[in-house]
């Protein structure tokens, strides 16, 4: 396995709605990370920018363009069991930044 992971994804949205037309939406992520033994904190930048038009975001609430930086920690219990905490900073567009911590278990068979 190697020590350093750089890992990075992009997004192209498309919802075509019954008589409501064609909306897309960018999104994506870029992260580093190290791997010590079983713990591996990484640092990421996450971009998202739903079209203002598209009723789906509208529907659920999402407004607009969010990006910013986390911060995490995963810890591989086994090869089939990880846990992950990450720390978000989102600043997003007509709204006020926003903070939020996740938490996560993966199960791999």
């Amino acid at each position: 396995n190697a020590e350093w992971e750089l890992l990075s994804e992009g997004y192209i949205i498309r919802h075509a709605v019954m008589g409501g037309g064609t909306h897309s939406s960018a999104a994506g992520f870029l992260q580093a990370a190290r791997k010590f033994g079983n713990l591996t904190p990484y640092a990421r930048f996450t971009y998202f920018n739903p079209g203002n038009s598209d009723p789906v975001y509208n529907f659920i609430g999402v407004n607009g363009l969010h990006y910013g930086p986390g911060f995490g920690l995963r810890y591989d219990y086994s090869s089939l069991v990880a846990f992950k905490i990450q720390f978000d900073h989102l600043v997003e567009r007509d709204a006020k930044d926003l903070n939020e911590l996740t938490l996560q278990a993966a199960f791999t068979f």
